[in-house]
């Protein structure tokens, strides 16, 4: 008996949190950086019920957590509905079926070690065709896939963690992948959007044609909301603004009663330093705190105790630029957060070790052979 009611509390314990996991998950704040984003992937989408003889591709990078596919999930959402069987296919070599589906918004996510007959299939089977995996020939499905997004006429194709076609160590890896990627473009006038993160600037950096064809290159970063100088910390004023709205936005939609000044520039501070003006982070730490109130049936009050758990339960050590020091605890005195590095910059220090470690090994061996 005693058993039964353990696990039956335990149940009802998990069910709360599960519910206000999803609650926090589902908030959404449209802060100036995503706005601006929408704003001009709204325009490339508008560019298709044009006639324009070109089509041109957006670039967008950021970290983790910056709002890359929450900018994806609001475009698929808001771009139109599928129409089932709403296109008609006449060349019945490329697909087994006469009528394909209408999808305004195609979009996979790039394999790892992504190749074009890996891309092709995606692509097939984000159109929803049936064979997309039939043909090892590259040749077929590159013509089915061309031919099906020509057809079709989506008003984008979406390649989300395209950053795949770059290593880490920033090495361009997929040079006949970004040739296609260039021919599918001007092929089916169907405008391209790839987002990564910052490594995925290499692609373009050695393929000046398909950089051409990219005009615009969109930035969701961290709100900087305060700067190291010689006198001390400085805040920005602007980003400062930016961000505490964010924050207040975000916390006026959680279950919990709010005992945080969020007008308080030091409350400030310890986000920034928790988060390092990613978005994404100052979500997962409120998500973490109604998670921690549901599951320790903890009072539903918002204070820099129950932060302090939150933080160290969902973030600490995490990921790079987060502090030893807990902001939201005693032992925080105002610091800020390291500086966040690109990947593409990691990438960058990964190379040159790389080419130091050749030279090593050529002189070695230059030395070895007189």
């Amino acid at each position: 008996m005693i058993t039964a009611m353990s696990e039956s509390r335990v149940d009802t314990r998990v069910e709360a949190a599960l519910k206000t996991r999803h609650q926090v998950s589902s908030l959404f704040v449209p802060h100036p950086q995503f706005t601006r984003a929408r704003a001009e992937i709204d325009y490339l989408l508008d560019l298709t019920e044009g006639e324009d003889d070109e089509m041109p591709g957006i670039l967008v990078l950021g970290h983790t957590r910056s709002g890359k596919s929450t900018l994806l999930k609001k475009v698929v959402q808001e771009a139109g509905e599928v129409k089932r069987d709403a296109v008609v296919l006449t060349d019945l070599r490329y697909s087994s079926r006469a009528v394909a589906d209408y999808i305004p918004i195609v979009q996979f996510k790039m394999p790892t070690e992504p190749t074009v007959k890996s891309v092709a299939r995606e692509i097939l089977k984000a159109l929803g065709d049936p064979i997309w995996w039939r043909a090892s020939d590259a040749a077929n499905l590159k013509g089915r896939a061309e031919y099906l997004l020509e057809t079709c006429r989506p008003r984008a194709l979406w390649i989300d963690e395209a950053h795949h076609a770059v290593d880490r160590a920033g090495t361009y890896v997929a040079e006949e992948l970004a040739d296609w990627l260039k021919l599918l473009l001007d092929n089916t006038r169907v405008p391209q959007i790839l987002s990564g993160l910052h490594r995925l600037q290499y692609l373009f950096d050695h393929n000046e044609q398909l950089r051409g064809r990219y005009n615009n290159t969109i930035e969701l970063g961290a709100y900087v909301c305060f700067h190291e100088t010689a006198k001390g910390i400085v805040a920005d004023e602007t980003e400062l603004l930016d961000f505490l709205g964010i924050l207040a936005a975000f916390v006026n939609e959680t279950p919990l009663e709010n005992r945080l000044d969020l007008n308080d520039e030091s409350l400030a501070r310890r986000f920034y330093c928790a988060t390092c003006g990613l978005i994404g982070f100052v979500k997962k730490i409120l998500r973490s705190a109604v998670e921690i109130v549901a599951i320790q049936k903890r009072p539903p009050r918002l204070d820099l105790i129950l932060l302090e758990a939150a933080y160290q339960r969902a973030v600490l050590k995490k990921f790079k630029g987060s502090t030893a020091v807990n902001p939201f605890g005693r032992s925080y005195q105002g610091e800020l957060p390291q500086t966040l590095a690109t990947d593409s910059e990691f990438g960058e220090k990964r190379a040159k070790r790389r080419r130091r470690k050749k030279e090593y090994v050529r002189a070695v061996a230059r030395a070895l052979t007189r």
